[in-house]
C-alpha cells in the first residue's frame, strides 16, 4: 500500500458537524508494485477523483499504476513545484555535514514558507471541483510522501471546512510514521547523495523524511504575516467565497 494512505474521516467543527465518511483520502504516490492495493482501494472506496501535486518529472519517473481492468478515477493533476524533489541540487547543499539535523529542518521550514502562495492556485481549483462537480467524490488527494505538500493542502482543505485547529495539526503529525519506513529512508538517501554528493546525516536524513510542528507553523506564519489569518488568505489568495465555502462544508460534512 502506498506510504500515508488513509481516509480523513471522525473531524468536527466547533458547531458539532463532522465530515461524511467515505469521501476524502490522503495518500503518498503508489509504486508499480502497489497495483492490487490500488485495485482494492477503488473498489472499496469508489473513488472518483486523484488529485495528484507531484510535478511532471515524478509523475513521469513514477506513474500511478492504474489496474487496466478497474475503472479509473478522473485524474487532476496540479503539480505543486515547492517540494525538495524539484527544487535542484542547490538546495541539498547545506545538508552536507549537517550531524545534528538544524540545517535539514531549516531547509524544511523554508520550504513550508514558499509553499503557501504555491498551493493558492491549486486550492482554488480544487475547492471548484469539490464544490461544483459531481464526480469529485470521494477524492484521494497524493503526492510523493503524502507529508508536505498534501500534508499542507488538506490542511487549509480543513481549515475551509471549519474543522478544529487541533484536529487539523493532529492529522498533519500523524504522518511522522513514514520515519520508520525502511524504503522510504532509502529513497530520501538517495535523493540527497545524487544531488548533495554525500550520505546524509541520520539526525539531517529524520528531519527530511519526517514532519515538525515547525514546519507547519512556517507556513502558516507566512500566511498570516501576508493575509493576517487563513481564513483572509483562503479569500483573498485561493478566491474562497462564502457560496464556494458553503457548497464545500455541504457536500463533505453531515
Amino acid at each position: 500500500m502506498a506510504p500515508n494512505f488513509r481516509e480523513l474521516v471522525g473531524f468536527s467543527t466547533a458547531k458539532g458537524r463532522q465530515i461524511l465518511p467515505g469521501k476524502l483520502f490522503r495518500s503518498g504516490a503508489f509504486e508499480a508494485q502497489d497495483a492490487d492495493a490500488l485495485r482494492q482501494l477503488i473498489s472499496a472506496y469508489g473513488i472518483r477523483l486523484c488529485c495528484d501535486l507531484r510535478s511532471d518529472i515524478e509523475r513521469d519517473k513514477n506513474p500511478i499504476p492504474w489496474p487496466e481492468e478497474t475503472p479509473r478515477p478522473r485524474l487532476l493533476e496540479l503539480q505543486v513545484l515547492t517540494d525538495i524533489r524539484v527544487l535542484g541540487e542547490s538546495s541539498l547543499v547545506p545538508l552536507i555535514g549537517d550531524v545534528d539535523g538544524r540545517a535539514a529542518t531549516g531547509l524544511m521550514q523554508t520550504l513550508y514558507r514558499k509553499l503557501p502562495e504555491t498551493c493558492a492556485p491549486v486550492l482554488r481549483r480544487l475547492f471548484n471541483e469539490i464544490a461544483n462537480q459531481e464526480q469529485a467524490l470521494p477524492l484521494m488527494i497524493n503526492c510523493t510522501a503524502g507529508k508536505d505538500r498534501t500534508g499542507l493542502i488538506v490542511a487549509l482543505l480543513l481549515t475551509a471546512l471549519d474543522i478544529e485547529e487541533a484536529q487539523i495539526r493532529a492529522d498533519y503529525l500523524r504522518s511522522t510514521d513514514l520515519v520508520h519506513r525502511p524504503e522510504y529512508q532509502v529513497k530520501v538517501e538517495r535523493l540527497v547523495r545524487d544531488f548533495a554528493g554525500v550520505k546524509p546525516e541520520p539526525a539531517s536524513l529524520q528531519a527530511l523524511i519526517g514532519v515538525n510542528p515547525l514546519y507547519l507553523n512556517a507556513a502558516m506564519a507566512a500566511i498570516k504575516m501576508k493575509y493576517g489569518s487563513v481564513h483572509q488568505y483562503l479569500r483573498t489568495a485561493v478566491g474562497l467565497d462564502l457560496a464556494t465555502q458553503s457548497r464545500l462544508q455541504s457536500r463533505l460534512l453531515k
